[in-house]
């Protein structure tokens, strides 16, 4: 994997676990906040994601996409955002696939 993807990845992850953690304590759900600590300690001791975290982090990455297009197209977001999201989207995706996660997309997507 190319060194800007990886950075990338590396970034959305850790906004990843920082956005869950924040969320289990404000919604005080124990269950969410021990996922994320122990995907987090398996990151830090393994060197990968375990369990959801695979699953977890490519949806994350991909509403954070479509945050930023649905923003764009309201008139207060750019394609600036858009390219980092989509940019960012692809790189987590490819990260997962370099350490043999097969990740099946329709969970990543929201369900309309």
């Amino acid at each position: 994997m190319d060194p800007d993807g990886e950075t990338a990845a590396h970034r959305m992850l850790d906004v990843y676990f920082r956005h869950w953690e924040v969320k289990a304590a404000e919604r005080n759900a124990p269950a969410i906040g021990d996922e994320i600590a122990r995907q987090r300690r398996d990151w830090e001791r393994e060197g990968r994601l375990t369990g959801l975290g695979p699953t977890w982090l490519l949806k994350f990455a991909t509403e954070a996409e479509l945050t930023a297009i649905t923003k764009q197209l309201e008139g207060k977001g750019d394609d600036e955002e858009i390219t980092r999201t989509t940019f960012a989207r692809a790189a987590v995706k490819r990260w997962l696939t370099a350490q043999g996660h097969v990740v099946d997309e329709s969970e990543t997507l929201p369900k309309w």
